[in-house]
């Protein structure tokens, strides 16, 4: 700070008295109208005007690398947020195909015991309809032998 109290802001000597070279200022478009209205002759900028402009530019600055790391902060936070997530989304993932694996072999598993369950029952039929056919021939023997012995009782 103390090396911008010391240099001199005015215009060197040798430039002001050059007639071979215009002023680089004199084609610049002022934007600000003074209070008074009228063309303002350049005032020359104190040593405070100077090392405050230059304080204010540090600060500037500060605040432009706060923001970036700010900036980087958040972008990281975002990239572990990603990729906590795609972690999550493939753990998710995996569960749901270890899921459908499962729900696929207890489906086939009760379709196995639905197929047993059915042969079973068929069989089961088959061996009732054999036991009803059994029980009629027996019912018919029984009638046609013991029919003889009715006949006879009543004599």
């Amino acid at each position: 700070m103390e090396t911008t109290r010391k240099l001199r802001w005015e215009r060197p000597a040798g430039l002001a008295t050059g007639p071979h070279r215009p002023d680089p200022l004199a084609s610049l478009v002022r934007l600000v109208r003074s209070p008074t209205g009228g063309p303002d002759a350049p005032s020359p900028a104190s040593h405070e005007d100077w090392a405050g402009l230059i304080d204010r530019v540090r600060a500037a600055a500060g605040r432009a690398r706060e923001a970036e790391a700010h900036a980087l902060d958040r972008e990281q936070q975002m990239q572990d947020l990603m990729r906590q997530a795609r972690a999550e989304v493939d753990a998710a993932e995996g569960r749901v195909r270890a899921a459908e694996i499962r729900a696929a072999a207890a489906e086939m598993h009760a379709e196995t015991r639905i197929r047993e369950a059915e042969t079973r029952a068929e069989q089961a039929e088959a061996r009732a309809r054999a036991a009803e056919d059994w029980l009629m021939r027996i019912h018919e023997t029984v009638v046609s032998e013991f029919a003889d012995l009715d006949g006879e009782d009543e004599r």
